[in-house]
């Protein structure tokens, strides 16, 4: 083992007798292998030292360089449980040393001294990274994170920390290649990966080595990244958040570069379940490049051109994006950038690279638009189907099953706007129709939401002519699914037509409340949710018909409705609540209300009797 350059510059009079035991205790252990069943007491001596506060680093690194030298001449390869129980032993003495903030200790903890023992204990965690148990290879993971981090680390420590965080976080994850047989295992490896790249997600936007450790995990665990719940949660909220920031961030064009390999492996790996994050960084990091530098755009077109040679990701863009409610037209907007790249300079000068990768991109593109009808809108039917029974879709937090559904056309006599299909159609054509339905509808009900922020008749009007909803009379339901789930419509726009007079007579506003999930709610969650879903209007007798047809709900569905009487007073509390809100936030309001003048205000509202104070307070 060579000798750091610490260990080299003491001259061997004035060097520490302890630190001379143990390299001849060290040097006595030349055939490990030997000594596995009295193991524990042969690195006791050494572990000790690594353990303690007081040790200088000349004994440190005699303590380390001996554990390095046991190590890397077989001692724990074996692989049994001796063996792994050694191997903990000596990491977790190794990561408590590294989360010291001297290292060296006293005197002699010096930058000089410092960074070469951290560079011998982070290359000793590697050599033990394919021996420990998940617990601590995540904590091993962790120190090297930090290490890499660091802000006051040399360029050779950078470096050195960053490969270790690389081979720790390879080893880490690579384990879900090989699942286990024994379920409790298998249940606390996929739960310290979750942990695991929720802390790497969480540095990943300011901390370029941890941005490289998080494509790193990506490749190392492959496909079943995606097939389960623990790791796909910190994927969509912390891992494509951070990448999307560190994109968008000031770390130039490594950052970004980092950022979109990442990103191009959750698309082609994880696109079914992380849907909605990819849409946002797809629309926030490759379609906004507009005022970027060349060399930031090409590195876009760059991404853009190999994602569009994924096979089947053009259809599936136009499928869950474009012909979805709520998503930006994603296949669209790709379009849109790579003709506006392409197209040649108006001097008539020779094309520039970025024009050149924008003419790749679209001559991908078209190569798959025939795969569109014909072959992703079956798969993801029967995708769809699937996702339904799997586990991640159950934990899958997009909302789409759980969102209300815009309203289809009705059954009324008027002529559907869509054209009949043939007599015996295959498989392909119907399913390519139901796509062309599923982008029409989207196209008309964006239309209506405009309308209706600008004048709720016309839209309804709109609505009718297109058979989506009644001709001859209202149809509450249907309304009340349209305000719910389109999502482009004003807030004000809804609070102001739900208080209306005719919304309360026709029905409208008991569906929308009764729709809006409230049921098995507390009352003030159940307000709370109620209220984030359209804005207040600020007329008194529009917050009267909104918040009591609140209260006839809650009185039937609350999970609190047994505390209350009658409807009434619920209805009376709610209106309180309102103004006690006005009250403590209204900057023009000199004197604010206590709890004690709440209380008091609410006496006897409740069919006669008091609330209890649990619930006012």
């Amino acid at each position: 083992m060579t000798q750091m350059r610490f260990e080299r510059e003491l001259p061997s009079a004035l060097e520490h007798p302890l630190v001379r035991t143990l390299r001849e205790l060290s040097g006595c252990c030349a055939e490990p292998r030997e000594l596995l069943d009295t193991f524990p007491a042969v690195i006791a001596p050494f572990l000790a030292v690594l353990a303690s506060p007081h040790a200088h680093a000349p004994v440190l690194h005699a303590a380390a360089a001996a554990l390095a030298r046991l190590v890397a001449q077989g001692g724990l390869a074996r692989g049994d449980a001796s063996a792994s129980a050694a191997s903990t032993t000596i990491v977790e003495a190794v990561v408590g040393r590294l989360g010291r903030a001297e290292l060296g200790g006293g005197a002699l903890a010096s930058v000089d001294v410092f960074e070469p023992l951290a560079q011998r204990l982070l290359l000793l965690l590697v050599q033990l990274r394919h021996a420990l148990t998940p617990p601590v290879l995540a904590a091993a993971v962790c120190a090297a994170l930090d290490a890499a981090c660091a802000e006051s680390a040399s360029p050779a420590m950078g470096v050195c920390a960053e490969g270790a965080l690389l081979q720790l976080t390879r080893a880490a994850f690579g384990r879900l290649r090989t699942p286990s047989a024994d379920e409790e295992v298998e249940e606390l490896l996929l739960e310290m990966l979750g942990s695991l790249l929720g802390t790497l997600g969480s540095k990943a936007a300011h901390c370029p080595a941890a941005l490289e450790a998080v494509s790193a995990a990506m490749h190392a665990g492959g496909p079943a990244l995606g097939t389960h719940a623990h790791l796909v949660a910190p994927l969509r909220s912390c891992v494509l958040p951070a990448l999307c920031e560190a994109a968008r961030g000031s770390g130039g064009s490594s950052a970004l570069a980092a950022s979109l390999r990442a990103f191009a492996h959750c698309v082609a790996e994880h696109r079914r379940v992380l849907r909605a994050p990819i849409g946002v960084y797809w629309e926030s990091v490759l379609l906004g490049s507009a005022g970027s530098t060349s060399e930031r755009v090409e590195l876009l077109l760059e991404c853009v051109h190999s994602l569009l040679l994924l096979r089947g990701l053009v259809g599936f863009l136009w499928v869950h994006y474009d012909c979805t409610l709520g998503r930006c037209d994603l296949c669209e907007a790709t379009v849109h950038l790579l003709t506006t790249h392409a197209m040649p300079r108006a001097d008539g000068g020779a094309l520039g690279s970025s024009c050149l990768l924008a003419l790749c991109g679209l001559v991908a593109l078209l190569e798959q638009l025939v795969l569109v009808p014909q072959q992703e809108s079956g798969e993801s039917e029967k995708e769809s189907k699937k996702e339904k029974e799997s586990e991640v879709r159950a934990h899958d937090k997009e909302g789409e099953e759980g969102a209300p559904r815009p309203p289809s056309p009705s059954p009324s006599p008027s002529p559907s706007p869509y054209p009949s299909p043939s007599p015996s159609p295959s498989v392909g054509v119907q399913a390519a129709e139901r796509v062309r339905q599923r982008r029409e509808m989207k196209r008309v009900l964006a239309l209506a939401a405009a309308h209706f922020n600008a004048k709720p008749a016309k839209c309804f009007d709109l609505l009718r002519a297109k058979g989506l909803l009644a001709a001859d009379s209202v149809d509450a339901e249907r309304v009340a699914l349209f305000l719910l789930a389109v999502p482009s419509l004003s807030k004000v726009a809804v609070g102001d037509f739900l208080g209306e007079p005719a919304a309360a007579t026709d029905g409208t506003l008991e569906a929308y409340v009764r729709r809006a999930g409230l049921g098995g709610l507390g009352l003030l969650e159940a307000l709370r949710r109620l209220l984030s879903l359209f804005r207040l209007p600020g007329e008194a007798q529009k917050i009267a018909r909104i918040l009591e047809a609140f209260a006839q709900q809650h009185a039937r569905t609350g999970a609190d409705a047994a505390e209350f009487g009658h409807a009434d007073g619920v209805y009376v509390l709610c209106y309180s609540i309102v103004l006690l809100n006005v009250d403590l936030h209204n900057p023009n309001v000199k004197k604010r209300m206590t709890p004690d003048d709440f209380v008091r205000a609410n006496r006897g509202i409740n069919d006669g009797a008091d609330f209890g104070e649990g619930l006012l307070r």
